[in-house]
């Protein structure tokens, strides 16, 4: 005891030897998550010390009840989101029409009051996040204060965005052979739902991409398959199995010719031994080839081609028709 009776200072004693005491305080330190301190009576002289702990601006406030999903009355205890509320809940109220009343209330039978602590401009800041806690719209979600700049209680608007939700989709796998997986993306980037949707047996198959590679369908199911072969794609059928390839043999190329030389002057010639078609025949006259269309050189209906202008006689038409197979 001789050791203590010999301190001079007040405040807590702590022994820091066989028969040695010094006087100590409790002091706080600066916090790295945002947090700040409260310290009374540090040296306990005028009572038991104390230490009170705010969040401030910490990103991840005490979470709430419920959140609101329109305007509301902010007095009385109501019925939010499917939720009923009681005296002492904390709400979240993000869809005020005025912008300015929204924030965290604790519910009462009268009017409501803001929650300590979110009720102050050093409390609120972009970023304050809240986990609500039920709610049929809302429940298990998150949400964060976006906010820019100081805010003035009361007076700044506060908007509120969705970060997350925990489950919203059936957790399992999806997509199969016959099946594709189809997602339903929110807003705030995540999945409420997934949903597998069965593919139909009418499928479209290019097998013209340039890689030289071979395409095959596995007939698993339906009654029929209708394949058209175009040029350079041989089809093969062994079972189920059709393999689409190029072909071995070359195309076939068809050029066919009609020459008219009119004996007077005229604006049209008809096509003797086949139908003239914009996607494979050109049009010459004296050497020039014509373009087609209303407004153009030529229209042509059937095998009569008009042209635009008077041909005068002795100058030479010529029709040329290019058909691949």
């Amino acid at each position: 005891m001789n050791g203590i009776a010999a301190l001079s200072g007040t405040g807590l004693v702590v022994q820091t030897g066989a028969g040695t005491f010094t006087n100590r305080s409790i002091a706080t330190a600066a916090s790295d998550a945002g947090l700040s301190f409260g310290l009374g009576n540090a040296d306990g002289v005028s009572g038991n010390p104390t230490l009170s702990i705010s969040t401030g601006q910490y990103a991840w406030k005490q979470s709430v009840r419920v959140a609101t999903t329109g305007n509301i009355t902010l007095s009385g205890n109501q019925t939010i989101d499917g939720v009923s509320t009681t005296t002492g809940d904390r709400v979240l109220v993000k869809s005020q029409t005025t912008g300015s009343e929204n924030g965290v209330y604790i519910t009462g039978t009268g009017a409501w009051t803001r929650s300590t602590d979110f009720d102050a401009s050093t409390e609120m800041s972009n970023g304050g996040a809240f986990f609500v806690e039920e709610g049929t719209a809302n429940n298990e979600s998150m949400w964060v204060l976006t906010t820019d700049g100081s805010i003035t209680v009361g007076t700044t608007t506060l908007t509120f965005q969705r970060i997350g939700r925990a489950n919203q989709a059936t957790a399992g796998s999806y997509g199969s052979a016959t099946q594709i997986p189809v997602f339903t993306l929110n807003s705030d980037g995540t999945i409420s739902s997934v949903t597998n949707t069965t593919l139909t047996e009418s499928q479209t198959l290019t097998a013209g991409d340039g890689s030289g590679s071979d395409r095959t369908i596995n007939l698993t199911g339906g009654s029929s398959v209708t394949l058209a072969q175009g040029s350079g794609i041989a089809l093969t059928r062994s079972g189920n199995t059709i393999t689409v390839a190029a072909s071995a043999s070359a195309p076939t190329v068809t050029i066919q010719r009609f020459e008219d030389v009119p004996v007077s002057n005229t604006t049209t010639t008809t096509v003797s031994g086949f139908t003239p078609l914009t996607t494979d025949t050109e049009v010459f006259l004296d050497g020039v080839m014509m373009d087609w269309g209303a407004g153009e050189d030529i229209t042509v209906s059937g095998q009569v081609i008009t042209f635009s202008r008077t041909v005068s006689t002795g100058q030479k038409i010529l029709v040329k028709k290019i058909t691949v197979n």
